[in-house]
C-alpha cells in the first residue's frame, strides 16, 4: 500500500471513531469536498501542511497518519448475524486458511493475487449523494435506499462483468469456474451454521477469497448465489474490507445496505435481461408458479430469485411478489426449494468437478513435493483430523496409479 493510501485510510479510520464528517473536516482544512475525497481514497497524497493541520483537529501526532496501523479481520458476511458474533466464530479458521493457502501458493510459485475491477458508486441520502465506499459511515440506516439510478447502475456492472469474463449463457456454475480460473480464490466448505451463507475477504497482498457455506441444510442454489454476491461485495466494496463496523449489529440481514446492493448484483448477473427475455411468452401468461420451475433450473437459481429477478425486470408487479413471499412465510416454505437442482445428475456432477478442484490441485502438488502437512489440509479445507488423512491417502493413491502409467512410456 502506498503512502498516499495509509494517509487515506488513518484519516478516515479517525473520521469514523470520532463521528467527523466529510463536510466538518473540509470545513475545517478550508478545502472542498472533493479534495478531501481524493485524500481519503490515496488519489491524491496530503500536503504537509493540510497534514500537519489534520494531526491538530485530531489530536494525534503527524506519525500516527503516516504509519501503517495493524487491524484485526475485516470480513463482509452474507448473514442474518450480529457480525461480531459471526466473526468471533469463525475468523480463525478463516485466516488459518488464508495463510496456509497463501504460503502454500508461495511455496509452489502460483499467484493468488488477483483484483478484479473496483467500482464506487453513489446514494442520496437527505439530498446529498454521498460515495457508499468512502462516505457513508451506517449501512444500516432506514434512509439508504436502492434507488432506480442505483438499480440502473448495478445492472449495467452486472453485464459488464459477464462481457469481461466471457460469459455468454445461463451456466451459472461454469461462470463460478471462470471466476476461480481468473484467480478469485473461491473455497466451499461446511461452516456449520446454516444461518451464514458465505463471507469474502479482501487483502492487498493475498487477493480476494470468497468463502461458501456448503452445510447441507444449505440449497445448491443458495451456494451458487452466494458466490455472486460475495463476488458483488468485492467490485462494489472493496474499501470497506480495511474499515472498521462501529456498533454494527444486524438483527436483519435485510437492513444491510451492503447486502441489498450484493444480493440485487447477483440476481443481475445470473438472470440477466437478454436470456430471461426468451421466456417472456410465459411471464405474459402466467397462471400458475409451477411455469417457473423449468427456468430456474435453467438459470441455476432459486424460484424466490427468479420472481425476484422477474420484478426487477418489470415482469410480475410489486404486488405479485409480496403475496409470493408472504405465501412462503405463512407456510414455513421460505428455507424449501422446490424441484432444486441438486436432483439433477448433471449439475451434481458438473459441481462435484468444480467444487475446491483448483485448492486440491496444489495440496495434491504440495502432497506430492512433500511441502505441506495434515494440518495445512485441515485449515485449508475446513476438515477434521480423519477427514484429511483420507484426503492424504487419496492423493498417495494418485501418486502410485500416477507411477504406474508413467512407466508405460518409460
Amino acid at each position: 500500500m502506498d503512502l498516499a493510501q495509509i494517509i487515506g485510510n488513518n484519516v478516515r479510520s479517525l473520521m469514523e471513531s470520532r463521528s467527523v464528517t466529510i463536510v466538518e473536516l473540509a470545513k475545517a482544512l478550508s478545502i472542498s469536498r472533493q479534495t478531501l475525497q481524493n485524500y481519503l481514497k490515496g488519489t491524491n497524497i496530503i500536503d504537509s501542511v493540510k497534514l500537519v493541520a489534520i494531526a491538530d483537529y485530531f489530536s494525534v501526532p503527524v506519525t500516527d497518519l503516516l504509519s501503517e496501523p495493524v487491524t484485526s479481520t475485516n470480513f463482509l458476511f452474507r448473514t442474518a448475524l450480529n457480525y461480531q458474533s459471526a466473526t468471533d466464530t469463525i475468523s480463525a479458521k478463516v485466516m488459518n486458511c488464508i495463510n496456509s493457502h497463501y504460503n502454500l501458493a508461495k511455496t509452489l510459485g502460483d499467484n493468488v493475487s488477483y483484483f478484479p475491477e473496483q467500482y464506487n458508486l453513489y446514494v442520496t441520502v437527505d439530498g446529498s449523494t454521498i460515495d457508499i465506499n468512502y462516505e457513508c459511515n451506517n449501512f444500516f440506516s432506514s434512509k439508504l435506499k436502492i434507488t432506480d439510478e442505483l438499480r440502473h447502475s448495478l445492472m449495467n456492472l452486472a453485464i459488464e462483468q459477464r462481457k469481461k469474463l466471457g460469459i455468454h449463457d445461463t451456466n451459472a456454475l461454469a461462470a463460478i469456474s471462470i471466476l476461480q480460473q481468473k484467480g478469485i480464490n473461491v473455497f466451499f466448505v461446511d461452516m456449520g451454521d446454516p444461518d451464514i451463507s458465505g463471507l469474502s475477504y479482501v487483502d492487498d497482498e493475498k487477493g480476494c477469497y470468497i468463502f461458501v457455506n456448503c452445510n447441507e441444510k444449505i440449497t445448491l442454489e443458495r451456494v451458487i448465489f452466494t458466490v455472486f454476491h460475495e463476488y458483488g461485495h468485492i467490485i462494489l466494496h472493496r474499501p470497506l474490507y480495511k474499515r472498521k463496523f462501529h456498533d454494527s449489529k444486524i438483527q436483519n440481514a435485510s437492513y444491510n445496505f451492503l447486502d441489498r446492493m450484493a444480493n440485487m448484483f447477483a440476481g443481475y448477473f445470473l438472470v440477466p435481461y437478454e436470456y430471461l427475455n426468451n421466456y417472456s411468452d410465459i411471464f405474459n401468461n402466467l397462471h400458475s408458479i409451477t411455469q417457473l420451475f423449468p427456468i430456474k433450473k435453467q438459470f441455476q437459481v432459486s424460484l424466490q430469485t427468479l420472481v425476484l429477478s422477474l420484478g426487477n425486470y418489470n415482469y410480475v408487479s410489486q404486488l405479485f411478489i409480496k403475496n409470493f413471499f408472504n405465501y412462503l412465510n405463512n407456510n414455513n416454505l421460505r428455507e424449501i426449494e422446490p424441484e432444486p437442482i441438486s436432483e439433477l445428475p448433471e449439475i451434481n456432477q458438473t459441481f462435484s468437478s468444480i467444487k475446491n478442484a483448483k485448492i486440491l490441485a496444489s495440496l495434491r502438488t504440495g502432497y506430492q513435493q512433500d511441502v505441506i502437512t495434515k494440518k495445512d489440509i485441515m485449515d485449508i479445507l475446513w476438515l477434521d483430523s480423519t477427514s484429511a488423512e483420507q484426503i492424504m491417502q487419496q492423493f498417495s493413491t494418485y501418486n502410485n496409479s500416477s507411477s504406474i502409467f508413467d512407466a508405460l512410456f518409460n
